[in-house]
């Protein structure tokens, strides 16, 4: 067993849980290693909260004159798309940019969970950051086959949808119909199974990504259900409370972006002319709050790979003994 697992079983990490005792304990972690968790990586997560402040403020002001363009252009989106370049630009290389930091404030929480409480973790320090650089070389390589994959899904899914553009009312919502029958067995046939394999390829250094999903794929498959228990009621958490706790931001965007809009048709801007800032502030807040947020589904997807991991090496083991019986009896 390599050093990495030895590490997971002393982290209690592998361990066959039912998917309530993966939630429950998952969380339980989360709750107990935060203090540890915002020390180590605030630094990481403040610079993505900037590019998510500085992403959304740029949104708010600058998309409601793209939207009176779009719809002046009557269909012909080349010269929105052209005249709107340099944002466009703009909003992708931030989008990108805060990805890696994301995911970089996430290998933070992983690299915890690979090496356990109470061992020492080869990270490098700077303004107390516990970075470890193989741990998110390898989430960040993980998470871009993921995206890959949403968005694979997603444009399958758009591709029937638009199939049905053209269609009846009854036919639109058949074709509705399809693309949800779609994206989710999608979900349940790919994207899930991924999930599993690419945490398997963070947590075991020496596995490579693409073996790794091609081979694991199959282990994703037979526990697809367990797993889709676990992600649902994470998904809740994590939505409800990013819909709580960013609530105020959702509110000043929308009241921004309708006096933008406002004042494109005419209007006087009904809101202070230092609105901007206040909303790049806001994001900002809103932004750090919400990649801890999303950072606690972490833990029970990670004790859910360990009861996966487990169930299936206890099943190896069973596997052997019940082949090593019938020889046995014949020596006896």
């Amino acid at each position: 067993m390599s050093k990495i697992m030895e590490n997971q079983k002393v982290a209690l990490l592998m361990k066959s849980r039912s998917s309530s005792a993966c939630i429950k304990e998952g969380y339980g972690r989360f709750m107990g290693n935060f203090k540890w968790l915002v020390a180590n990586s605030w630094p990481v997560a403040l610079v993505y909260a900037i590019i998510c402040g500085a992403l959304c403020t740029a949104c708010v002001v600058h998309i409601p004159a793209m939207t009176v363009q779009t719809v002046q252009s009557q269909g012909n989106l080349y010269p929105v798309v052209v005249g709107n370049l340099p944002f466009i630009g703009l909003c992708a290389a931030l989008v990108v940019l805060g990805g890696v930091f994301e995911a970089a404030t996430y290998s933070c929480a992983l690299s915890r969970l690979k090496a356990g409480e109470g061992q020492s973790v080869a990270l490098r320090k700077f303004l107390r950051l516990g970075f470890d650089v193989r741990t998110f070389v390898r989430t960040l390589k993980a998470a871009v086959v993921n995206v890959a994959a949403w968005a694979v899904v997603a444009a399958a899914a758009g591709a029937v949808v638009s199939l049905g553009s053209a269609m009846g009312v009854g036919g639109r919502r058949l074709v509705m119909a399809a693309a949800a029958v779609v994206a989710v067995a999608a979900a349940v046939a790919v994207l899930l199974p991924l999930a599993l394999s690419s945490l398997k390829y963070v947590f075991c250094d020496g596995e490579k990504l693409f073996p790794t999903i091609f081979r694991h794929h199959s282990v994703g498959l037979r526990h697809v259900g367990f797993m889709l228990i676990v992600v649902v009621v994470c998904a809740i958490v994590v939505g409800f409370a990013e819909y709580i706790l960013t609530l105020p931001a959702v509110v000043l965007s929308v009241a921004n972006f309708q006096a933008n809009a406002g004042v494109l048709n005419g209007d006087p801007l009904a809101i202070p002319g230092r609105v901007n800032y206040i909303s790049a502030v806001v994001f900002l807040f809103a932004g750090f709050v919400q990649v801890y947020v999303r950072m606690s589904a972490i833990f029970p997807l990670c004790y859910m790979y360990g009861s996966v991991e487990t169930q299936e090496e206890e099943k190896q083991k069973f596997k052997k003994s019940s082949a090593m019986q019938p020889q046995t009896s014949l020596m006896r």
